[in-house]
């Protein structure tokens, strides 16, 4: 019996799961900065919105 075969694909297994959760870890901090840079959006539209108009 070749003891080899199951370890590669455990390992090839465990290589997997490492990438999936580097993934999932880097879209969710570019979820994180998306939501971020919204509400800064958010309150330039505020602070926009508020100023007056230049008394001449």
């Amino acid at each position: 019996m070749n003891y080899g075969q199951p370890m590669i694909v455990m390992g090839c297994i465990i290589l997997l799961i490492a990438l999936y959760v580097f993934i999932v870890r880097w879209v969710l901090r570019i979820n994180d900065i998306i939501f971020y840079l919204d509400k800064i959006n958010e309150k330039l539209a505020r602070m926009e919105q508020s100023k007056e108009p230049p008394q001449e």
